[in-house]
C-alpha cells in the first residue's frame, strides 16, 4: 500500500464490495476480463451520477471477444474510458521468487477417476495455461513444452499431457498477438505431475522460511505475532510482516536452519560490537553491558528498526528450535532422508517409533511414514497397514491418507501376483521321468541348470 501511495494512489477498494462515490476522481480498474467484474465496472459508469470521474482499465490477460463487445455497447463508460490495456499478469506475486496461480479444483481436475474426459478438468487446464502463458509473456521468454509421457505412474499421465497441449496452445496464442514476445523458444516449460517427486510434500523442510511456516503460527501468510520487552519492564505483542521489506527475512529465508542460527549470532555479535565503539566516550574501555547496550539504542534512533528485526529473528529462530527439540523433528528429519536416498528402511522406521514416538505428533508420524510409502514401493496390504497404524498410534483416516498415495501413481499397496501354468511343447520335451528325478537331485545343481535349459 505504500508503494501505491508513492504513485499517488490514495486508497484502494474490492470491487465487489459497496464503495463511496468519488466524481471528482479519476479511477484505475485493476481486474480480470470476467463477466461479473467488467459488469461491475459498467455498472459504475451506468447512471446518472457515475462512479468516478473517468475510468483507467488494465485487465489481467486477454479479454474474449463477447466481453469486449459488451465494454463497446456501454455508451455512458466509453466516453470516460481513458486506457483499456492487457498486462498479462494473472499470477500472484508471493516474493520475488515464488509465483503463485490459485487452482481450488487441482487436485480433483489432474487426479479424480477419469478426469482427462471431464470437461470441468479441460476447462480448468485451459484457465491454468493461460495464468502460465502470462508469466513467459511479462518475462519476455517463448517456452518449449516438455512433458513425462507416464511421469513416474500412470495415473495422472493423460492429465499431464493434456495440460501440456493447453500450455503449448495458450503460449503460442500470446506470442501470436504479442510485439514483445521471441521468434524462437528461448527457455523450458516443465510439466511434471506429483508422481515425479512426491516425497517433497510430505517431507520436513529444513530451511528458515520453511520451518518457520511449518512450526510457527503465521497468520495471513505473512504475519507473525512475538512479544516484546517494554521500557517499563513488561511485554506486549507485536505484530511484523515476514516479506520483502524485511533485509533479514530476505537473507535468511532460503538457509539451512543451522545456517540462519549462526548467522544471527554473527549479527547479534556484529551489532554488539558496532555500537560499543560508539557508546565509548574519552577512551575508556570496559564492557558494555545489556542494560548499556538497551540504553544506548533507545538514545540513538537509527539502531532501533535494525534491533527490532534482530529481536524479530532471534524470536522466531528460538521458537523453531523449541519446537524441533519438543517434537523430536531431528530424529524425524534424519530418518526421512535415510529413505529418500535409500539408506533408511522399515527397521529404521520401527526404531524412531518406539524411542520417539511419545514426543512424535500424529502428523509428524504420518508425514515419515507417508516418506516411506512413496519410496518403498508395494510394501503395504491389509495387515501390514493395521501393524503400522498401531505402532504409529495413528487412525484409520491417517492410514487412509497413506493408501491415498496410489490415486498419484504411486504403488503403495502389494500387488497380487497370478501364477501362471505352464507347459513344455512336443518339439522340446524331456522325458518327465527324467527331468523330474534331476531337478529334483539336491546336489546336483548343474543337473538342475541343464535340465532348465532344455526345457
Amino acid at each position: 500500500m505504500s508503494e501505491l501511495m508513492e504513485r499517488g494512489v490514495s486508497l484502494v477498494e474490492d470491487l465487489a464490495k459497496r464503495r463511496e462515490p468519488m466524481p471528482s476522481q479519476d479511477a484505475v480498474y485493476f481486474i480480470s476480463p470476467t463477466p461479473q467484474s467488467l459488469g461491475r465496472l459498467i455498472e459504475d459508469f451506468g447512471g446518472a451520477a457515475p462512479q468516478y470521474r473517468a475510468a483507467r482499465v488494465y485487465l489481467t490477460s486477454a479479454c474474449p471477444a463477447p466481453l469486449l463487445a459488451k465494454i463497446k455497447g456501454a455508451t455512458h463508460l466509453l466516453p470516460r474510458l481513458k486506457a483499456l490495456k492487457e498486462i498479462n499478469l494473472e499470477v500472484v506475486l508471493e516474493d520475488s521468487r515464488t509465483l503463485l496461480a490459485p487452482a481450488p479444483l487441482a487436485l480433483e481436475c489432474m487426479y479424480a477417476p477419469g478426469a482427462a474426459r471431464s470437461a470441468t478438468a479441460q476447462g480448468e487446464w485451459r484457465r491454468w495455461a493461460s495464468q502460465l502463458a502470462t508469466v513467459f509473456a511479462t518475462l519476455g521468454e517463448l517456452p518449449a513444452v516438455r512433458y513425462s509421457a507416464s511421469d513416474g505412474g500412470v495415473t495422472d499421465a493423460a492429465a499431464v499431457a493434456g495440460l501440456a497441449r493447453e500450455c503449448h496452445a495458450a503460449v503460442q496464442a500470446l506470442a501470436r498477438r504479442s510485439t514483445g514476445m521471441p521468434a524462437a523458444e528461448t527457455c523450458e516449460l516443465l510439466v511434471l505431475g506429483r508422481a515425479f517427486d512426491p516425497v517433497a510434500a510430505c517431507i520436513h523442510e529444513w530451511t528458515y522460511e520453511a520451518m518457520a511456516y511449518d512450526l510457527l503460527p503465521i497468520r495471513n501468510g505473512s504475519v507473525y505475532r512475538y512479544d516484546v520487552q517494554t521500557n517499563a519492564g513488561g511485554s506486549e505483542a507485536r505484530d511484523a510482516i515476514l516479506g520483502e521489506r524485511d533485509p533479514m527475512w530476505t537473507e535468511l529465508r532460503h538457509l539451512h536452519l543451522a545456517e540462519a542460527s549462526l548467522r544471527l549470532n554473527r549479527t547479534l555479535e556484529g551489532f554488539s560490537a558496532n555500537n560499543r565503539a560508539a557508546q565509548m566516550r574519552g577512551g575508556q574501555k570496559r564492557e558494555v553491558s545489556t542494560r548499556d547496550l538497551k540504553k544506548m539504542v533507545q538514545a540513538m534512533p537509527q539502531y532501533r528498526d535494525q534491533l527490532q528485526r534482530l529481536s524479530l529473528h532471534i524470536d522466531i529462530a528460538s521458537k523453531i528450535n523449541e519446537a524441533v527439540r519438543a517434537r523430536a523433528l531431528k530424529a524425524a528429519g534424519e530418518v526421512e532422508q535415510d529413505l529418500v536416498l535409500g539408506d533408511a528402511t522399515s527397521k529404521e522406521l520401527i526404531a524412531l517409533l518406539g524411542s520417539h514416538g511419545e514426543d512424535l505428533s500424529s502428523q509428524d508420524k504420518l508425514r515419515v511414514l507417508l516418506c516411506y510409502a512413496a519410496t518403498h514401493p508395494e510394501k503395504l496390504d491389509t495387515s501390514k497397514r493395521t501393524q503400522w497404524m498401531k505402532l504409529a498410534r495413528l487412525e484409520e483416516g491417517d492410514m487412509k491418507t497413506v493408501g491415498n498415495l496410489e490415486h498419484l501413481g504411486i504403488a503403495v499397496n502389494k500387488k497380487k501376483r497370478a501364477w501362471r501354468a505352464w507347459s513344455m511343447s512336443a518339439a522340446s520335451a524331456v522325458p518327465r521321468r527324467r527331468c523330474a528325478r534331476r531337478v529334483a537331485a539336491p546336489r546336483r545343481r548343474s543337473s538342475v541348470c541343464s535340465a532348465s535349459r532344455r526345457c
